[in-house]
């Protein structure tokens, strides 16, 4: 009994060391990005805002370097990873997207390479080591740069709504609140505070739904909690007004499908980002933006 315990004993110190040095090479291997400018900004987001921002017409707009860590499928810990990256005081959008936040936590992109102090806020917002070990994993040959300069494969304008996903699949995601939620938003509170203590300006942006989708988010029996997180995400950032931005007038649809903008979408929020930035983010300290296809704001 007493050489089996010491046996398990010896199996769990090697472990530990195993992991732990693989923790470290991967970490060595995805260690922070050099040279980044303050003068620049900085865009984070899921697939929302890699297919709504065009980064060449943002960058020619605000005269600015932009730098997009924006991906399909992207989770709190790539923003915590963003947020640990970013120079002070730079300019930082940010997408506030509920599908992050709902989507499982295996779903998520977590590739943005290894991060002591963000794999540290997952183990304290309840993530398990396999998880961790999952992320550390998906990092072991990851790429040391998260940022792109490179435009977005933008989706083309049709005069159509394209469903690659039926409606019940948000029907369902917007049915009962996962048990980590909250986990997950906490992640994502958690980063606006990094970016907040570096002194940068934040511009929080909500990026439009189609209509069925967004109906079915405001017939959610939670969706006055999801409001109410919205409002406390702003508060963190002292944001006195959030902002709705109405695409009412169009001419022509800008949404490619259920919760994605086409190229003519992409580009009418970056003309609005970008002059957001050159005329009223001087006269304030951070800002929040919702962008709405429809007649009706999403705090309405």
């Amino acid at each position: 009994m007493n050489k089996f315990f010491k046996k398990s004993c010896l199996f769990i110190i090697l472990l530990a060391i195993c992991f732990s040095a693989f923790v470290l090479i991967c970490y060595l291997c995805g260690r922070y990005e050099k040279n980044l400018s303050s003068n620049n900004i900085y865009i984070w987001g899921d697939s929302q805002a890699y297919q709504g921002v065009i980064l060449s017409d943002l960058a020619r707009i605000t005269n600015k370097d932009v730098l997009s860590a924006a991906t399909h499928g992207a989770g709190v810990y790539d923003l915590l990873v963003f947020a640990n990256r970013v120079p002070s005081q730079s300019i930082c959008i940010v997408s506030y997207s509920q599908c992050c936040l709902l989507r499982r936590k295996s779903a998520d992109f977590n590739g943005s390479g290894v991060d002591i102090d963000a794999l540290y806020s997952l183990y304290n917002q309840h993530y398990t080591i396999k998880e961790l070990f999952q992320i550390c994993t998906n990092n072991y040959f990851s790429k040391k740069c998260i940022f792109r300069i490179e435009d977005s494969n933008l989706y083309d304008y049709l005069p159509y709504i394209i469903y690659p996903e039926p409606l019940s699949g948000f029907e369902k995601m917007y049915q009962t609140i996962p048990a980590f939620y909250n986990d997950k938003y906490d992640l994502f509170c958690q980063a606006l505070q990094i970016m907040k203590s570096k002194q940068c300006q934040v511009i929080l942006i909500a990026f439009p739904y189609y209509e069925t989708t967004y109906e079915v988010y405001k017939q959610s029996p939670f969706s006055d909690i999801l409001d109410q997180d919205i409002l406390q995400a702003s508060n963190i950032l002292n944001v006195d007004k959030i902002d709705t931005l109405y695409f009412n007038d169009m001419d022509s649809l800008c949404m490619h499908d259920l919760t994605h903008l086409n190229n003519v979408g992409a580009q009418r929020t970056t003309k609005i980002i970008g002059n957001y930035v050159n005329e009223k983010l001087p006269m304030s300290e951070n800002a929040f933006l919702i962008f709405n296809a429809w007649k009706c704001s999403a705090l309405d």
